[in-house]
């Protein structure tokens, strides 16, 4: 009897999980012959060199509205957005490695198409999320293999690794931001009486290694790309709505996080930015 009710519970639950893909999918537009969606906004991605790309984010914003609209672009560069009310809409697309590309599109009712051909990006790494950046910080040998986790055990608690690591500093550069991070607490405020144990006995070798891989000479690392979405990832449609910081009413940081180019922002005075990447 229990083996039959385990049985139960095993095909009840990928019933149910069947269900929702499917009903994701549903989200979805059907396809016409000529890959269009019927009554909504789409459009093909494409890099510089005229190939589709997957897991393109595109993004839409009303004109005058707080809300930005997300979607995905699949595995034939094409991206459909659900049902978005008439008007005017700034419209963009963006990915890791290539630039942003913007127009401004009306919609009346009708289908409306709007492609994106995406430049490859000047400076990835200002570009690139926390799982990207440790997906490409080098380990060549056993101690870069030991720095790396420790950088990534003693910085990327508070922030993400991309935010220190979009910038470029020399060794010496590096030691003295360590110097006022062992020091402060999970908001940066001073209130330690002794340096962070770990990261004080590893500052010296730490700073060596980041201005080894983030210094402004010439770098060991390579761009290694992870938090592109892929397959039933590019069905997630996302909502986001600016709302004004409690701290700071009608105040907002100079970086929104809808350029990934500007970098990752960082907040001052209450008022907050997010990189808008999902992954």
């Amino acid at each position: 009897m229990q083996k039959f009710r385990v049985l139960i519970a095993l095909s009840l639950a990928t019933g149910i999980g069947l269900l929702g893909v499917m009903a994701t999918a549903a989200q979805r537009p059907a396809k016409t012959s000529a890959g269009q969606a019927s009554g909504l906004l789409s459009g093909h991605v494409r890099s510089g060199s005229g190939q589709v790309e997957e897991g393109i984010t595109v993004s839409a914003r009303a004109e005058g509205s707080p809300i930005t609209t997300s979607v995905f672009t699949d595995a034939d560069g094409l991206y459909i957005f659900p049902k978005l009310e008439n008007g005017k809409y700034q419209v963009w697309a963006q990915a890791v490695g290539l630039d942003i590309a913007k127009a401004d599109v009306q919609l009346s009712g009708s289908s409306e198409q709007q492609d994106f051909l995406l430049k490859p990006a000047k400076d990835v790494g200002r570009q690139m999320t926390g799982a990207d950046w440790y997906a490409s910080l080098p380990q060549e040998n056993i101690q870069d293999h030991r720095m790396k986790n420790v950088f990534f055990s003693s910085c990327a608690g508070c922030h993400q690794s991309s935010y220190p690591l979009q910038n470029k500093f020399d060794q010496a550069g590096w030691d003295k931001i360590i110097n006022v991070m062992k020091m402060v607490n999970v908001v940066g405020i001073f209130t330690r009486k002794t340096p962070m144990p770990y990261l004080d006995h590893h500052q010296k070798d730490l700073a060596a290694y980041l201005g080894k891989v983030r210094g402004p000479g010439a770098s060991p690392w390579k761009p290694n790309i992870v938090s592109r979405p892929k397959g039933e990832a590019t069905l997630a449609v996302i909502t986001e709505y600016n709302i004004q910081p409690a701290e700071t009413p009608g105040e907002y940081p100079a970086q929104d996080g809808s350029n990934w180019s500007e970098g990752v922002p960082s907040a001052m005075n209450g008022s907050r930015g997010t990189k808008s990447n999902w992954i």
